[in-house]
């Protein structure tokens, strides 16, 4: 009984190998042979094969899903445990049972989805329940298509005599009036479609105005790109934004600093954090100290510990002087301008012998955007012990002049002066010493003087130089002659800055006003969430950013012509005519041996999908060219790639089968032929499509239920990488290799363009092929449930664009419509039907005039927060007194400029330190396992003293 079941199973699995090859033979043929060689194309058979094999497959998994996800709780539902905070979801202590969470989900409404799950899941979700009205629409016009369709055949269409094959458009011969019918359930359809959108603007236009109303850092910060030099400078650019936003609006400006040497500090200290703590791990668990071993032979093996703990020490000193220079460089005073020059200690380790030669490069502006006023700058004699004072005057703009005298001795404290407006004073001397890795002892300096020791080692050129860009750069004295003396040391800074304000209403005017003449200076747009920021784009010029979209364009057309070669072969195995002219060796194996030839036309399905699966990769790395700020715009460029690639690779190129070189060549030789392909290829295989939509529905929710990605990295993760302790096993390494309490972001772009390739389908199918309404209903409700459940208990909701995808799928769906109308109007040319023609072309302009008028403003309306509404949001964020802007306060400032002060493992604690005795050892503040030892040690100490008084009291 077993047997025979088998046995029937692999002969239904066989079968569906017999028919696959049917449909591209089929469209090979039509319309281009007689009646006697067609043959009859077999759709109900492969929906029943595909059912069989695919259909069983997720059946058997979502079983196991739902037996598994009530057994281990704790690796189906992340979200309810995390010890992130920012990844639970309250959304995801919902208890469901065995298989009712498909409709429990449901629920949930949508402003919890998108509190809970982010603006972009919401939308996602949203985007299945759209496909799925369309749909119900689509069924409701099947009801009187299918008799429509099943009774009109004739003798051109006799050789169709598969039941499924009957109930679409091809079994209607050219010239019926029938076809009338399909032109009015594309209107109905089409209408309605019109109708949802205009609803969906609507709904997403309050969901994103909710969005952007939260006390998020996000909706109170704008980013500047293209700072003209005179407002690169935190004081300059957040004088100019108060003044044009009066009142108090303004919090901060942080313009982005160059700091490629406090990158790679922080980054080492980080990585010695996670050594040293590991090193203690192991003395703890193991009960052995680790050893450091010299690269001399001679040398006694070093306690690892702690030496790994001298070079935290030394990296910790190193990033605090390291900040701390840079914050003297950018150092303001009251009245908001620059002082990076005053009043400040230097270092000065030189002695120049040579005199200083041509002042006359000094010559600059005329003091304006430098932050100093005056009319002129002058650098009085320095008088010593030894060397000759000189005397250099050069006139500045016909009206300024600069007198500069310097006088240089050794081992004595030396004082410059520079006088603008006001004499400002600053010393340096000897004493003023900072640890160097290298040397050990080096000296320190934080400006311009105190750095000349770099300088005029080669030369006094330098300083002139330098001189000179302090008297004119924008940010001048305190970064851009630092930038030039010291020969690119940190601090210079960018021409980008994150805006902070107070008021939501400053915030949405900063972003629609022109605040510089010159196209694409100070130019405004939405600031990313502080923790998705892309450090590596901030400050880019405009022109790297649009040679970087011009190459990312180019490659994109690039890969998307030579992306056809893959798909082109893998569409070919499913008929043997069509691989004998891909590849004729592989032809005759399959001759050879036909059952080759069915096991390649199977997987064909399976290859595209896999063969699909590897352009996200790809088109990631192109969209970062374009310089993207945030996570949430690469997502949403790489989204807009995907979908047009799933469109035409998956769509058109498996239509027609063949090279589009070679189907270019034809349509520009005869641009008419563009809309023949498209008539003559696409109606008949609509079951192919539908194959697709299926095996890519089934097979994707069964790995995304069953979580086999992330399983599968948090196995390699508990393989590989430090496992001691559980610190060291929650934490991710090498950026992918991560544990399952920290989930991996849902890849929207990858799975969010396979709904434009289900949308593709749906538009040219729902009159042509009625019943692809009915299995694209179920893919839409399957999906939708199903990713529900994943939102709510295993995708954190960062990052999030805040709905940039569901605009770009939007536009996606619109122009799918007009691709929809012109398929149609292909097809019913070449069925020759002279009333349906003239019926349907008022449609398409009706479509093209709507799209037009949705493009207008609809857009603009809902990416920014109106007025009025935003004035009602400052109000009630402030009725109760001043607001709080602590969630706001220093978080677009540069990671690294933040790292300032100590950092050390927190397993090094108090007790460690007693117990080795040592007090060397320095203890993180607030350590959770400090303040545990702590009470320990007072209870204790409370415990003795309370005998001690009892034995007294006796």
């Amino acid at each position: 009984m077993a047997m025979s079941g088998v046995i029937e199973a692999t002969d239904s699995f066989w079968e569906t190998f017999e028919v696959i090859r049917y449909l591209q033979e089929v469209s090979n043929s039509t319309g281009n042979s007689t009646n006697s060689t067609l043959l009859s194309p077999n759709d109900g058979q492969v929906l029943r094969n595909t059912m069989k094999v695919y259909g069983s497959i997720f059946a058997v998994c979502f079983f196991v899903f739902c037996c598994l996800r009530l057994k281990y709780p704790k690796a189906f539902d992340v979200r309810s445990w995390s010890p992130d905070p920012d990844t639970k979801c309250d959304l995801a202590n919902e208890k469901y049972g065995f298989i009712s969470w498909l409709w429990q989900v449901q629920l949930a409404t949508d402003d919890e989805i998108r509190e809970q799950c982010g603006m972009d899941a919401l939308c996602f979700l949203r985007v299945l329940y759209f496909g799925y009205r369309i749909c119900l629409v689509g069924i409701f016009n099947s009801f009187w298509l299918f008799p429509v369709y099943a009774t009109g055949g004739g003798a051109e269409t006799a050789y169709i005599t598969d039941r499924v094959a009957q109930l679409t458009v091809s079994y209607l011969p050219a010239g019926s009036p029938r076809l009338v019918a399909t032109v009015m359930a594309s209107y109905v359809v089409f209408f309605y479609v019109m109708y949802l959108i205009m609803q969906e603007y609507n709904w997403f236009t309050y969901h994103r105005h909710c969005y952007l109303s939260t006390l998020e850092p996000r909706n109170f910060s704008v980013y500047v790109a293209n700072i003209p030099r005179e407002l690169q400078s935190n004081q300059k650019l957040l004088e100019y934004f108060q003044d044009c936003f009066p009142g108090d609006c303004v919090l901060e400006a942080n313009v982005a600093l160059k700091i490629p040497k406090l990158e790679k500090l922080v980054a080492k200290r980080d990585s010695t954090v996670l050594i040293l703590e590991h090193l203690i791990n192991l003395e703890e668990v193991k009960g052995k100290t680790p050893m450091r071993r010299s690269i001399n032979p001679r040398e006694p093996p070093q306690d690892a510990i702690k030496a790994t703990l001298a070079d935290l020490n030394e990296l910790n000193t190193q990033v605090t002087d390291q900040i701390t220079e840079i914050e003297a460089m950018h150092r303001t005073t009251g009245d908001g301008d620059d002082r990076s020059l005053a009043s400040r200690s230097y270092a000065c380790g030189f002695s120049v012998n040579s005199g200083i030669t041509n002042m006359s490069s000094l010559a600059g502006g005329n003091g304006r955007g430098t932050g100093y006023s005056g009319s002129g700058y002058s650098m009085p004699s320095i008088t010593g012990g030894h060397g000759t004072a000189r005397s250099v005057t050069s006139d500045i703009d016909g009206s300024e002049r600069l007198d500069m005298a310097i006088t240089l001795s050794r081992g004595e404290s030396k004082t410059v002066v520079v006088n603008a407006s006001a004499t400002e004073a600053f010393t340096y001397d000897d004493e003023s010493k900072r640890k160097s890795k290298n040397s050990g002892e080096s000296t320190r300096s934080h400006g311009i003087v105190g750095s000349l020791h770099k300088g005029l080692s080669g030369g006094v050129s330098n300083v002139t130089s330098g001189v000179s860009k302090v008297a004119s750069g924008g940010l001048g004295l305190a970064t851009s002659a630092v930038g030039a003396i010291r020969g690119g040391d940190d601090g210079e800074p960018r021409s980008g800055a994150f805006i902070s304000f107070k008021k939501l209403r400053s915030r949405q005017a900063a972003l629609q006003m022109v605040h510089n003449a010159t196209p694409f200076c100070m130019q405004v747009s939405e600031g990313p969430d502080p923790d998705s920021i892309r450090w590596s784009n901030v400050g880019k010029s405009n022109k790297e950013l649009q040679v970087g979209t011009l190459i990312s364009f180019s490659l994109t057309a690039f890969l998307c012509f030579f992306w056809t070669i893959p798909v082109s072969f893998i569409a070919s195995l499913t008929s043997v005519d069509s691989l004998s002219r891909q590849v004729p060796f592989l032809a005759n194996w399959v001759e050879n041996a036909p059952w080759l030839g069915d096991v390649l036309a199977v997987l064909a399905p399976l290859l595209l999908i896999a063969v699909n699966a590897l352009l996200p990769t790809f088109l990631e790395m192109i969209s970062s060219l374009e310089g993207p700020l945030g996570e949430g715009a690469l997502s949403a460029s790489t989204f807009t790639k995907l979908c047009y690639f799933m469109i035409i690779q998956t769509f058109f190129v498996s239509a027609v089968s063949g090279s589009i070189f070679e189907e270019l060549s034809d349509i520009l030789a005869q641009p008419q032929l563009a809309i023949d392909l498209l008539g003559t290829s696409l109606p008949a295989q609509s079951t192919y499509f539908l194959q697709i939509l299926l095996v890519s529905t089934f097979i994707g929710l069964s790995t995304e239920l069953l979580r086999v990605s992330p399983f599968a990295i948090a196995l390699g993760r508990s393989l590989i990488g430090p496992n001691l302790t559980e610190a060291e096993r929650q934490r991710t390494i090498f950026g992918f290799l991560r544990p399952l309490s920290d989930p991996l972001d849902f890849q929207h772009p990858e799975v969010g363009s396979n709904n434009a390739l289900y949308f593709m389908v749906l538009f040219v199918y729902t009159a042509m092929a009625p019943l692809v309404n009915w299995f694209l209903a179920f893919c839409f409700l399957l999906m939708n449930s199903a990713y529900r459940y994943q939102f709510f208990c295993n995708y954190p909701q960062k990052p999030d664009s805040g709905g940039q995808m569901w605009i770009s799928f939007i536009k996606i769906a619109q122009y799918s419509l007009i691709v929809a109308q012109i398929t149609l109007f292909g097809f019913l040319a070449l069925k020759r039907t002279a009333i349906a023609i003239p019926l349907l072309v008022p449609l398409l302009v009706i479509n093209i005039l709507f799209q037009w008028y949705v493009n207008q403003k609809h857009d603009q309306v809902a990416t920014f927060l109106p007025s009025r509404e935003s004035m009602l949001i400052d109000r009630k964020n402030n009725a109760e007194g001043p607001m709080d802007f602590s969630f706001l306060k220093d978080e677009y400032k540069q990671p690294q400029l933040k790292a300032k002060g100590e950092v050390l493992p927190e397993n090094l604690t108090i007790s460690r330190e007693v117990a080795h005795g040592n007090d060397t050892y320095k203890t993180p503040p607030g350590s959770e396992a400090d303040i545990e030892d702590l009470q320990e040690d007072e209870a204790r100490a409370s415990l003795l003293s309370g005998r001690a008084d009892a034995n007294n009291t006796k």
